[in-house]
């Protein structure tokens, strides 16, 4: 049993830090997106630069929503295995 505890806190933890980095990966999406829109409002920039970073913002925003369920998931089995879901349990 410590073996499958120690595995699922683990796995908990690395879902954990994808999720931050998903997290981080959005922002940095974000201040992309922000810095071609505006590029090719002043007339500086492609609007195809423009779709090409909503395509990568939307992309991150994909990904964190799948690091957010992993890290969901990780953390039910941590639960599981310590006991904590059954004990919740009515």
């Amino acid at each position: 049993i410590r073996v499958e505890v120690a595995d699922a806190y683990a796995r908990y933890e690395a879902a954990r830090e994808a999720r931050e980095l998903a997290r981080a990966g959005v922002l940095a999406a974000e201040a992309a997106f922000a810095a071609r829109e505006r590029a090719w409002e002043v007339g500086s920039g492609a609007i195809g630069d423009v779709f090409d970073a909503d395509v990568e913002l939307t992309a991150a925003r994909v990904r964190q929503i799948d690091a957010a369920i992993e890290a969901r998931i990780a953390r039910a089995r941590l639960d599981r295995a310590t006991g904590a879901a059954s004990e919740a349990s009515p």
